[in-house]
């Protein structure tokens, strides 16, 4: 679908936009203009039953929390739980007193105070040294064998419900509904009692009757209103559903949620969570016939014919605009074929015709800019290489050299005429040709005649060695990359006067095919704080113009660009390792 609309034309785009974002909403709104009616007839039929719904769900939560507040108010009394831990009527018989007058009225005011009727209060201890039949009191183990009593006391929970079944009631106090009567198991409020220090007593129980705890329903609801209560698995708790009714429910909604309704066939089914008894309330209301469609659809009609026309009209007036549109772009792209040369007629002042004008500034612009630009670089690369390439000295020295190297051997003085021949091939390799590169054994050679005049001066003093790998022999490079690695190794390395330096000199190929050339030598090193300063000015485009390592830089910088690298690693006192990184290329 995105590549379907990303590839039509502007005014498909725009009428397709009308469509989905016009007409199709106008016949959306329409229509829901008349579910908004029958749905306001529903909401005033239903909102007096939604009150009452939440007036008797507020009503029995009133009851539920005056049980519980039974079972908090026992469960905060200090002299119950003290009782519970130390009693022993065995050994000490005064304890028979000490229940009646003490224990005994603190739960019976509890249970006056909350004035609510309820069948039963039982309170289950686990201290066997006290005696059952004293009233509502009962060890634990008495209900041991339940299940659902297991379950409790083995969670976190404090407090807990329980809406027991037919089964249930009957393995909790022996006693069964009599055949085809309504349900009418007890429910019970289970309260776990403890020491302030979390220590475990017992629990309470407090079977309350649905007749009792669901008295709002038969107070509140009006009698043409079918009510029940039911469980999120679909069990009735109490009152008198339709046939099915529930089932419809349970399989439309999830138990998770807390209320709401759904229409089944002519039925609104109304519902609401009770918490904390985990059922639901549930209401039935009919449902009205919605407001008959004919009423309004003569009007709707005549709105979508009044759309449609508009719509018509739209396309034709956007087919006018776009047909000189699409031929200002035939001229655009003619232009950009015959290298910006053709310009679009401007005609008009409106939004269009300011953007032909804007395109024919652009075309003068980039021209311009193209024509500047080749000049500048063409002017600027010529400058760069020849400032960078023949900063040596002139080309007459060369010639000089050979006449003092000519007599200085007919005098006998071999030294210092091999000297001068040394430094001759040097400049003859610097000026030989406007070729900027040379293979690498022409550039060893060149640093070995610079290493011999070097010698000269410093004898035994200096020593270099240099491995290379005869396959790379022959791979060009530019020029002059070792002999200012090699020259920066003496100057730095031996300033001291009766220092020594051993140079190793290392061309390879790493494992990516790339060129690696190693200068290291053992002079004095570089201090950390000077190394990181000459590694900054490596970095510098503009750093330098001498000779050195800043000129080596930028060089390989311009002829390999930001694909080599010149990195520099050094001890004070012990080494300093310089590592050209570059790809190899041809002339």
């Amino acid at each position: 679908m995105h590549k379907f609309f990303k590839n039509i034309s502007i005014i498909k785009k725009l009428t397709l936009a009308y469509v989905l974002l016009i007409l199709i909403p106008s016949i959306f709104v329409t229509a829901s203009l008349y579910r908004a009616s029958n749905k306001q007839v529903e909401l005033e039929i239903n909102y007096m039953n939604k009150n009452v719904l939440e007036q008797v769900a507020y009503s029995i939560g009133t009851n539920v929390r005056l049980i519980e507040n039974i079972g908090e108010g026992i469960q905060n009394q200090s002299r119950i739980s003290e009782f519970f831990q130390i009693a022993d009527f065995a050994k000490y018989p005064f304890y028979f007193d000490v229940y009646r007058k003490e224990i005994l009225p603190v739960v019976s005011n509890t249970i006056q105070i909350q004035r609510l009727n309820f069948k039963n209060i039982s309170v289950f201890y686990n201290n066997r040294k006290i005696p059952e039949g004293y009233d509502f009191f009962y060890r634990d183990d008495r209900l041991a064998h339940l299940t659902w009593i297991q379950d409790f006391l083995k969670s976190k929970d404090q407090k807990r419900w329980f809406l027991l079944t037919n089964e249930e009631t009957q393995e909790y106090s022996g006693t069964k509904n009599p055949p085809g009567s309504s349900p009418s198991m007890p429910i019970l409020f289970v309260q776990k009692l403890h020491t302030n220090l979390g220590k475990y007593l017992g629990f309470i129980v407090i079977e309350v009757s649905p007749q009792d705890l669901f008295v709002a329903l038969e107070e509140s609801i009006h009698h043409s209103v079918d009510y029940f209560l039911f469980d999120s698995t679909g069990r009735l708790i109490w009152g008198r559903p339709p046939t099915g009714a529930i089932s419809t429910i349970t399989k439309q909604t999830s138990p998770a949620v807390t209320g709401g309704t759904v229409y089944v066939e002519d039925q609104l089914y109304m519902y609401q969570l009770l918490d904390p008894l985990g059922i639901y309330l549930g209401l039935v209301i009919p449902h009205k016939n919605p407001i008959p469609f004919y009423m309004i659809s003569g009007p709707t009609i005549i709105f979508i014919m009044v759309l449609l026309a508009s719509l018509l009209l739209f396309y034709i007036f956007l087919r006018g605009v776009f047909k000189k549109f699409n031929r200002n772009l035939e001229i655009m792209d003619r232009s950009i074929k015959s290298g910006f040369n053709e310009r679009i007629e401007v005609d008009g002042t409106d939004e269009l015709a300011q953007i032909s004008d804007k395109f024919n500034l652009l075309l003068d612009k980039i021209s311009m800019l193209i024509e500047e630009a080749v000049k500048r670089e063409t002017a600027h690369k010529d400058a760069q290489l020849k400032a960078l390439q023949y900063q040596i000295n002139p080309h007459f020295i060369y010639n000089t050299l050979d006449i003092f190297s000519g007599k200085l051997e007919l005098e006998g003085n071999f030294e210092v005429s091999e000297a001068i021949t040394e430094f001759g091939q040097i400049i003859r390799y610097n000026l030989r040709g406007k070729n900027i590169y040379a293979s690498i054994s022409d550039e060893i050679q060149y640093a070995l005649s610079y290493y011999k005049l070097q010698k000269l001066r410093y004898g035994d003093r200096l020593n270099m060695n240099i491995e290379v790998v005869p396959e790379i022999e022959k791979l060009p490079i530019i020029k002059l990359i070792l002999q200012p690695l090699i020259e920066n190794s003496i100057i730095h390395g031996l300033k001291h006067p009766d220092g020594k330096i051993n140079i190793n000199v290392r061309f390879f190929m790493d494992s990516s095919q790339r060129l690696i050339i190693q200068v290291e030598d053992d002079g004095l090193g570089i201090s950390q704080r000077r190394l990181v300063q000459v590694n900054s000015l490596l970095g510098n485009k503009r750093s330098s113009s001498s000779i050195g390592l800043a000129n080596l830089s930028e060089r390989l910088r311009l002829f390999y660009g930001n694909d080599s690298r010149l990195e520099i690693k050094s001890k004070e006192n012990e080494y300093t390792l310089v590592t050209i990184s570059i790809p190899i290329t041809g002339e």
